[in-house]
């Protein structure tokens, strides 16, 4: 016996009826994750501004890594620029033992008048010799050997006496380990003032 499979009259209902159903409840579409609702303009704006934050933290982080890779290869490079040199804490730089060696005759006497003296350029003890090489021939006091020196300041007596002390080592660069065609003397001036000078021997 088949089974009638054929739609009811009393379920059946007419195409003015569904139309109105439609229209009172009409179809959406499944929600993701729970309800979901029109996105307003203030929803729009915290949406844009998030995104132009991430924007700019991209550029940062863009920047950052070029920085840094900047960074390295100049620490790599300043890495091998110091391999066999040693620091120079006063003047806070790097100095090549051997620099002086290899520098050229004439580049010596025209950079540091004291060179021959065996004294480091820009120390102080250099800066007393070109002092005396600038007056040579005539007796400077300790007042302008101690400014030349160390530049204008104070405690002038403390540095009267580093003069003398330092003025005595010149004295044995001068006669140690070549004698230089040098003679230093401390003698009074006219005013009773003690003056130093380095002369033609």
């Amino acid at each position: 016996m088949e089974e009638d499979l054929t739609i009811p009259d009393w379920l059946r209902i007419t195409q003015e009826e569904r139309k109105a159903a439609w229209e009172r409840n009409p179809p959406k579409p499944m929600p993701v994750y729970g309800y979901v609702r029109e996105r307003t303009a203030a929803d729009q704006a915290i949406i844009d501004e998030c995104r132009a934050e991430n924007k700019a933290l991209k550029v940062l982080k863009r920047k950052a890594r070029r920085a840094r890779k900047e960074r390295l290869a100049l620490v790599a490079q300043e890495s091998k620029s110091h391999v066999g040199k040693r620091w120079d804490s006063m003047h806070a730089r790097w100095i090549d033992p051997i620099e002086e060696a290899i520098m050229p005759a004439a580049k010596k006497s025209n950079g540091n008048k004291g060179n021959e003296f065996g004294l480091r350029p820009e120390t102080n003890y250099a800066r007393l010799v070109a002092c005396l090489i600038k007056n040579k021939g005539k007796l400077v006091t300790l007042d302008t050997l101690a400014k030349a020196a160390y530049g204008n300041g104070t405690n002038l007596p403390k540095r009267r006496r580093r003069v003398v002390t330092m003025v005595r080592r010149i004295q044995t660069k001068i006669v140690t380990p070549k004698r230089l065609p040098y003679v230093l003397k401390k003698e009074k001036m006219d005013d009773n003032a003690i003056g130093i000078g380095l002369f033609n021997r």
